[in-house]
């Protein structure tokens, strides 16, 4: 068995299953849309390298209703090597969403978070983004 940990609570789980849990965080209200940055963890395709699945993630967003990247490079998540980028596009509720992203390895599991905001409020929650940023760590 092995022990699933939250910051809420702990969870037994067999050892031939996968934690591809998500973490989500919310900031404060803003009509339409909390601004908010989600942490998934999941497996990367078989023998995929990190510029090949964030290459093949960006070509998914880019089939998003007027995306449009505006910067990207590389940088580090966690003390370890990430690819970033920013990008917007319009939701179907017709609001234009700021997201920067980054993509890292770690342990074998690809690491992708998202910080988000409406184009409008984005630049004003950038601090907390780049806050979050470099406050996460790897813990095992």
């Amino acid at each position: 068995m092995q022990q699933i940990l939250s910051t809420r609570y702990t969870l037994q789980a067999p050892d031939d299953w996968l934690d591809q849990s998500t973490v989500t965080l919310l900031g404060p209200p803003r009509p339409g849309f909390f601004p908010n940055v989600t942490i998934n963890q999941e497996p990367p395709p078989e023998g995929m390298q990190l510029d090949g699945y964030f290459a093949q993630q960006r070509r998914e967003l880019m089939t998003l209703e007027g995306f449009r990247l505006e910067a990207h490079g590389d940088r580090l998540l966690g003390g370890t090597k990430a690819l970033w980028h920013r990008y917007s596009w319009i939701t179907p509720q017709r609001f234009g969403i700021t997201q920067l992203q980054l993509m890292g390895y770690h342990g074998g599991i690809a690491y992708t978070l998202t910080a988000s905001a409406t184009s409008e409020d984005f630049p004003s929650f950038e601090p907390a983004f780049e806050q979050l940023i470099a406050g996460f760590r790897f813990t095992a």
